[in-house]
Order: C-alpha cells, then sequence, then structure tokens
C-alpha cells in the first residue's frame, strides 16, 4: 500500500517522531508479515493511551493520499473503507495479503473513532429530544423551522457547461490559435464525450460526431488509456475521425502518449515497458494498472475467449461472494453519503455504480442459463480472482500478434490512432507534454535544437523518431529497427512517459537542483519561445507551479479514475486564448 504524499502538514519529519515509532514500526512489520494482527498486539493496551495512540497514528500515516479529505485526514470510516479497497493491487497472492493486513490495521483504528463519533451524535440528538420534550412540559413554544426544499440535481448532463475556476495571463503577444488542452481520460469515453461537448468542441447525435471547434486547437496530455475503465480503445477508434473533421474548419486535434500508452503499446508491440522492464513481468506485477489494456481480449481468437468465459463459470461462487462483499460495503458509503449531505451529483455517481454492481452480480447469478461475453468480464475484471485476471493478461501476451491482425481487419483506425501519438507538442508559446516537465525532458528538446532551427523542428523531429518507431513494432517490422535506433527509442519514452521507478516531478521543484540550474532552465525555455507549460499525468489540484515567468501547469484531476467522489469532474482541461489568458480547473 503505497504512503500518501507528503504536504506541508506532514514534512517536519522532527516534529512528527513518537518515542514509540520504532516500536510502532516493529509491530506493523508484524502485522504486515501476518505474525500478528492488530486485535494481538493491542490485547491489553488502554485505549487512548500512548501505545495505543502511538500504533495509531501509524495507522492513519498508512492511509493513501486518494483516500483523504481536504485537511490531509482519512475519510470517515464508511467511506475509507471503500476506498481502501480500490488500492492498486497486483497478481501476486503474497503481496495482496500483505496489504490488506495492513488495511485490516488501519480500518480498526477507523471503525472505534467512527464509533465514537456515532455515539456522540446520538447523545447531542437525544438530549435535543429531551430539551424539546422539556420545553414542551412548561409550555415554552418550540420554533419549528419550515422544511428546506433541496433541489436534486441529476446524472451529469453533457449539456451543462463547466466553468474554468483559475485564470493566467500570459505575456502579451500575436497568438494564431485558440487551444483546448484536455486532461487525462483513464479510459473513459464518458470523460472523452463530456470533455469534447462541454467545451463546445463536437456533438453526438444519433451516433454521428461532428466537429463545432471551428479552428481551435486540441490537445489530449495522455493517459486516454487507463487503470479503470476499458473504453479506452473505443475513443482511440474516433480519434482520428475528430482530427480529420477538425481539420476541415482549419483546428486540428493531436493527442500524446502517456504512461498507460506506453504500458499499452509495449504488450501489443512486444517491446519492454519502463527502463527496460519485460512486459510480461511489468503487467503481471501492476495488473491493475493494465485494467485498461485487458480490452485487448475483446480480440482475441473465439476459442482462447470462449475457455477464459468457461474459466468464469467454473469460479462462479468465489466471484459472487466478492461481489457480494463489494456491494454491502458501498451500501454502507452510500448511506453514510446521504446522512451527511454529500453533494448529490457524488450520490447519484454512487448509485449508479452500485446499480452497475447489481447489474454483475445478476450476471454471475445466472451465468448458467444465459451467456456471458468477454466484455462483460472485463467491465467486473477488478473482482475477477487474480488467476482469471492472469489468464487474460497472459491470453493477450501469447497472441498479440492475432490481435493485431483482429484489430486491422475489423478496425483499422485504432492502430492508426496509436501510430499518431505524440510525445510532445507546442502550439504558439504553449508547450504540452505528459508527464512533469524535468530537466531530462528539457535536455533532449536542447539536444534535438539544431543551429538555425527552432524548438517547432525539435518537437517535429522527436515526434518523427517516436511515431516511427512505434509503427515498427506495431507492424511487426522491429528488425528494421537499427540498435542505436531502439536504443534511442527506449531512452525517449523513459524520459517523456516512464514513470514506474522515477519520482516525476518539475524541475522548478527538484531539490537536486540549485536555485541557479533552475533559473538556468527557465531562462533556456524562455529563449526558445516557451511562457507556459502545460500537462497531465499528476492531481496537483490546480496549483500553478514554477514561477510567474514561466507557469507549469498540471491539468490532470484524476477525472473518472474511480468512483471516489473526491476525484469525481466531469472534465479536467482549460482552454487558452489568442490574448494569452489561461482558464483551467
Amino acid at each position: 500500500m503505497e504512503n500518501p504524499k507528503k504536504t506541508p502538514e506532514t514534512t517536519n519529519e522532527k516534529e512528527q517522531v513518537n518515542p514509540f515509532s520504532l516500536k510502532v514500526q516493529e509491530y506493523f512489520e508484524r502485522i504486515e508479515n501476518g505474525q500478528q494482527t492488530i486485535e494481538d498486539i493491542l490485547e491489553g493496551v488502554r485505549e487512548d493511551g500512548a501505545v495505543f495512540n502511538a500504533l495509531k497514528q501509524e495507522a492513519y500515516r498508512l492511509v493513501p493520499y486518494n483516500c483523504r479529505d481536504n485537511t490531509n485526514n482519512p475519510f470517515d470510516f464508511p467511506v475509507l473503507e471503500d476506498f481502501l479497497a480500490q488500492q492498486t493491487l497486483s497478481t501476486s497472492e503474497e503481496e495482496n495479503a500483505k496489504n490488506a493486513r495492513i488495511r485490516k490495521a488501519i480500518l480498526h483504528f477507523s471503525e472505534l473513532d467512527w464509533n465514537k463519533k456515532e455515539q456522540k451524535m446520538s447523545a447531542q440528538v437525544e438530549e435535543e429530544v429531551k430539551i424539546q420534550e422539556l420545553k414542551k412540559q412548561i409550555g415554552i413554544e418550540t420554533s419549528t423551522a419550515e422544511p428546506v426544499e433541496t433541489v436534486q440535481e441529476s446524472n451529469l448532463e453533457l449539456e451543462e457547461k463547466v466553468s474554468f475556476e483559475k485564470n493566467i495571463q500570459l505575456p502579451e503577444r500575436y497568438r494564431e490559435h485558440e487551444q483546448e488542452p484536455i486532461g487525462d481520460l483513464n479510459g473513459s469515453y464518458e470523460s472523452f464525450v463530456a470533455h469534447l461537448v462541454n467545451r463546445n468542441l463536437a456533438t453526438f447525435e444519433n451516433g454521428e460526431m461532428s466537429w463545432t471547434g471551428q479552428d481551435k486547437k486540441v490537445v489530449f496530455v495522455g493517459d486516454i488509456l487507463g487503470d479503470r475503465t476499458p473504453d479506452g480503445l473505443r475513443v482511440y477508434s474516433d480519434l482520428l475521425k475528430l482530427k480529420k473533421l477538425a481539420e476541415q474548419s482549419g483546428g486540428d486535434v493531436v493527442w500524446l502518449s502517456g504512461n498507460h500508452e506506453n504500458m499499452f503499446n509495449a504488450v501489443l508491440g512486444g517491446f519492454s515497458t519502463e527502463f527496460g522492464t519485460p512486459v510480461e513481468k511489468d503487467m503481471k506485477d501492476r495488473l491493475t494498472q493494465y485494467s485498461g489494456n485487458l480490452e485487448l481480449a475483446e480480440f482475441l481468437p473465439q476459442q482462447i475467449r470462449d475457455s477464459i468465459i468457461s474459466e468464469v463459470v467454473n469460479k462462479k461462487d468465489i466471484i459472487l461472494k466478492e461481489l457480494e462483499n463489494v456491494i454491502q460495503v458501498k451500501e454502507r458509503t452510500l448511506r453514510h453519503m446521504k446522512t451527511n449531505n454529500f453533494d448529490p451529483k457524488e450520490i447519484s455517481t454512487r448509485e449508479n455504480l452500485l446499480a452497475d454492481l447489481n447489474t454483475n452480480k445478476n450476471l454471475i447469478e445466472n451465468i448458467d442459463s444465459a451467456p456471458i461475453s468477454i466484455r462483460q468480464i472485463l467491465l467486473m475484471s477488478e473482482h475477477m480472482p487474480s488467476s482469471i485476471q492472469n489468464l487474460i493478461g497472459a491470453s493477450i501476451l501469447e497472441n498479440r500478434s492475432s490481435i493485431k491482425e483482429n484489430i486491422r481487419t475489423t478496425q483499422p483506425e485504432i492502430i492508426e490512432s496509436l501510430k499518431n501519438q505524440q510525445l510532445i507538442q507546442m502550439y504558439d508559446d504553449t508547450l504540452y507534454v505528459h508527464t512533469n516537465l524535468t530537466k531530462e525532458m528539457v535536455g533532449i528538446i536542447e539536444k534535438n535544437i539544431s543551429e538555425g532551427q527552432s524548438i517547432s523542428d525539435a518537437i517535429t523531429k522527436i515526434n518523427t523518431f517516436y511515431q516511427n518507431c512505434l509503427e515498427a513494432y506495431l507492424d511487426d517490422n522491429q528488425e528494421s529497427l537499427s540498435s542505436s535506433q531502439v536504443t534511442n527509442f527506449n531512452i525517449l519514452r523513459d524520459t517523456f512517459i516512464s514513470t514506474s521507478s522515477k519520482s516525476r516531478i518539475n524541475f522548478s521543484e527538484d531539490s537536486n537542483l540549485t536555485a541557479e540550474q533552475k533559473k538556468e532552465l527557465e531562462t533556456k525555455l524562455k529563449s526558445f519561445g516557451v511562457n507556459l507549460v502545460i500537462h497531465g499525468h499528476s492531481d496537483e489540484d490546480g496549483i500553478a507551479r514554477g514561477s510567474s515567468e514561466l507557469p507549469i501547469l498540471s491539468i490532470d484531476r484524476s477525472a473518472y479514475k474511480s468512483d471516489n467522489p473526491k476525484t469525481f469532474s466531469p472534465i479536467s482541461g482549460g482552454a487558452i486564448s489568442k490574448t494569452g489568458q489561461v482558464s483551467y480547473f
């Protein structure tokens, strides 16, 4: 289980040191390894005593960032119980078991705190009732507040326009293009449509897509494919069509490769994923992050799809038990949200999710009499036993050639869209990349600017080389690449989009760089004509990084990445006018 991101409230480690810290860490190592449970350790320990509180503090320290509220505190127990279950799992049963033990320890303390809070609230309600009764007995009138009429908002409606909340003004200069950067879609076709419709870029009527963005330039900043929903390829099937429609009006649509595209390309193309890691190993170690790639199973030979379906039938009871447990937890979370006045949209999102889970449960219950499709299995893959997840993953890896041939035959536009991925883009004075802009990325840009050329020439050179290599792999023609081309292809991917073993941080916040080095990089980018950098990949709460001279913005809001209301958002992106007005959310 990943540790949460450090925040300004938790960076002073000296203040965080607890006198029991070493012993507490030893206890949690025992819990993780299955030597003791949290109940064993707490036996004989006084509740709310020093040892108890030290253990609770360590448990809460281990709560992941996306399971915390805006004040950095863990969610209340009913919500935390639900969201902790969404954390990334590998196909290693041992690793999953360790995570489950730590999760149980966290939830033990969370439930105790929640019970106290509930008891306190109940006592307050009882006290208020007694007061009201006494007032009635002695003849004091109590004012009855008029019932507040609440407006229940419906699900996200595409015609509802979203206003951006934050603004930056770039230096005054002539700009040719109005631009619309779009954040990580994370595999959601719904998010793809919502972005385009909300920003008046396209319409979708009767299955037909029309461009309405005039001459605007649209940049998808990567991670169109995702780790939650199997609809990324559906987006890719529409991207080329959208681009052609935009070009007819003088506009353009480009899409960058993200780290999830990198994993997907590696699966389909048969090269290493990140920093030389074999794709077979990487896919097994990080299966949840590959769940978007599992949609390739829809292109497997029919015989293999049938064998996967047969295995699901055999594991019916195990899958049903998992689904029932998940439904029970989410029902409790939904009750908590309704009684604690959560946003109606968030509640509606959870209700839809619960409905989908009950649909999945019904499918599995009737699997013996009603056939189930491979797609229906993929939609509930996270609730499938690891043996089935591994079977799907292994089947894809073993049959990549036949999968590619099937895609070429049935949906060739997907392959063509994959070949059109870029690593970097620039319109006017705005530079686009997928991950945070690092010193190494600036170095490669500079290295590719030949004498008398511009940054645009360097970007074209980088993208053309990347696309040529990617095309060779996707067309099973990798033998045409020289060893130096393969090496440079891997260097480019590791620099711009690989994320598994390197922390991604903007050069402006890199503690390994001096203030002078940071200023030198900023000055260098400014000399290339860059006044703004936009990226996706990391949700930075809409806070502009860099400096006033060179703002660096993340437009990733983890939109549609999970059913967590904290990360649910209709769109995450921005708009840049010709006058340099940058509006974003």
